[in-house]
C-alpha cells in the first residue's frame, strides 16, 4: 500500500489507521490531502500536529 493509497482510503481498518498516522508522522502537511471523515480523527490529527503545528489548519473544525 503506497502513501497516496492510503490518503485515498476513506473506510480504513486500525491497521491502515496506524499506517496513515506513520505516514503522516514524517510529513503533518499531507493531512490537508486526506478525506475529511480522516481529518476528524483525533489521532491521526495529533500525529499530523505533532510533526508540523500548522497541519490543524487541515483538520476538521471539531478538532481544533
Amino acid at each position: 500500500m503506497t502513501k497516496n493509497d492510503l490518503i485515498e482510503n476513506v473506510s480504513c481498518s486500525a491497521d491502515e489507521v496506524n499506517e496513515i498516522i506513520m505516514a503522516i508522522s514524517e510529513d503533518g502537511s499531507e493531512l490537508r490531502h486526506l478525506d475529511d471523515v480522516l481529518k476528524a480523527n483525533k489521532e491521526i490529527v495529533l500525529a499530523a500536529v505533532r510533526q508540523d503545528g500548522t497541519a490543524l489548519q487541515y483538520a476538521d473544525d471539531k478538532m481544533k
